[in-house]
C-alpha cells in the first residue's frame, strides 16, 4: 500500500506543477473569446464540438468582503469530450483546442459555455482548468473546476487539502448541464 501512496503523491505533485507551469504567461493565438453579441460569455467549445453541453455561471468576488470584483481576468481551458486536449503547442496543454479568455462584467460575472470534459489518465478525475484569474490588487489564482457527480475520493481529497480544486454540482436544464462557480481572491499584501 504505499507504493499506492507515493505514486498518488507522485502525480498529485505532477499534476499541480503542471497546473501552475507558466501561470504568468499570456494566453496562446488560438484562444476564444467573449461573444458580446450574447451578454458576457465565453464560448469555450463551439456549437459543431461533440458532447454535452455545460453551462457554468462564474461569480468573482473578494474573499474578505464577499463583494463581487469586475474586470477580473480568467483564462481557462480543457480536454475534449475524449479527454485529449490537441494543442497549439505540443509542449503547454494550457493551448488546448479548447482555451479562452474572458473579462468579469460590473457586478463579477460571466458564462462559460462549453461542453463535459472527458475523462482521461484515472476515472473521477473530469476537471476544466482555471490556468488563472486575475484582477489588479489581488493575487492570482488557479485551480480545477470538478464535477460533484465524477470526482473520486482521491481527488476529493486532494480539492479539500490545497484548495486547488472547485468542486461544483451540476444540475441539467433544458437539455444543457449547468453549474455555478464563484471564485474568491485575495488582496494582495501591499508593502509600506
Amino acid at each position: 500500500m504505499p507504493d499506492f501512496k507515493i505514486f498518488f503523491t507522485n502525480k498529485i505533485f505532477l499534476l499541480a506543477f503542471i497546473l501552475f507551469a507558466g501561470c504568468n504567461n499570456n494566453p496562446q493565438d488560438n484562444i476564444s473569446s467573449a461573444n458580446t453579441d450574447d451578454g458576457n460569455v465565453l464560448l469555450l467549445a463551439p456549437a459543431d464540438e461533440p458532447g454535452d453541453r455545460l453551462i457554468v455561471n462564474f461569480l468573482i468576488t473578494d474573499k474578505k468582503t464577499g463583494e463581487p470584483l469586475p474586470n477580473t481576468e480568467v483564462y481557462l481551458y480543457q480536454a475534449d469530450t475524449n479527454g485529449e486536449y490537441h494543442p497549439s503547442d505540443p509542449a503547454d496543454e494550457s493551448t488546448a483546442k479548447l482555451s479562452g479568455v474572458i473579462t468579469s462584467d460590473d457586478s463579477g460575472r460571466f458564462i462559460v459555455k462549453t461542453i463535459l470534459p472527458g475523462e482521461y489518465e484515472e476515472p473521477g478525475n473530469r476537471h476544466i482548468h482555471i490556468h488563472y484569474a486575475r484582477a489588479e490588487g489581488y493575487e492570482q489564482a488557479g485551480g480545477v473546476i470538478l464535477f460533484e457527480d465524477n470526482v473520486n475520493y482521491e481527488v476529493r481529497k486532494w480539492a479539500n487539502e490545497t484548495g486547488f480544486g472547485f468542486i461544483i454540482d451540476v444540475e441539467e436544464i433544458n437539455g444543457t448541464l449547468t453549474g455555478n462557480l464563484n471564485i474568491k481572491l485575495t488582496q494582495s499584501e501591499t508593502i509600506e
